[in-house]
């Protein structure tokens, strides 16, 4: 049995198993048989579990003649996981430093926008009940409802602008 930090060695199990006679196998008893099915005098004998007796002698043929078969579906299955994993591994890889990178930019950003008001309210949230644009310390203190009224008021504010420097 592997210890789990050790890695099965999946080209040593698959020399083992390509190097055994050819299979499928099949059972008679206890006794094992290179074929489907046996055949006297003519399937190739295998060979034989030590328990002949008291029936666990054809469950223990069963699995030796069906590892055959299983032993080289079972390492093209780890093979095809561990791709597998590694592909997810090096998603999951980007993923986090995408994350990490957009942490740090809503952390900067979020320090920018910090206003007086919300630092009063220990950095939650702002407690004025409308949006505001910019912060609290700038000039600039239009609060607007949304988006739609921002645009006409900041035209509004240009004009203004145009006519007193006339």
């Amino acid at each position: 049995m592997t210890k789990p930090d050790q890695q099965l060695n999946l080209d040593a199990i698959e020399t083992r198993a390509t190097t055994a006679t050819p299979g499928p196998w099949c059972t008679v008893g206890a006794e094992v048989f290179q074929g489907t099915e046996y055949t006297p005098d003519v399937s190739p004998w295998i060979g034989e579990t030590c328990r002949a007796s008291g029936g666990m002698g054809k469950a223990d043929a069963e699995f030796i003649a069906h590892a055959r078969e299983d032993v080289p579906r079972l390492v093209t299955e780890v093979r095809r996981l561990r791709a597998e994993l590694a592909t997810v591994t090096g998603q999951r890889d980007y993923w986090h430093g995408e994350l990490m990178h957009a942490d740090a930019r809503i952390t900067e950003l979020g320090k920018a926008a910090n206003c007086q008001s919300a630092a009063a309210n220990n950095g939650d949230r702002c407690s004025l009940p409308i949006r505001h644009r910019g912060d609290h310390r700038t000039a600039d203190k239009r609060h607007y409802w949304s988006d739609e009224y921002a645009a006409p008021a900041a035209a509004g504010s240009a004009a203004a602008n145009e006519d007193g420097q006339q």
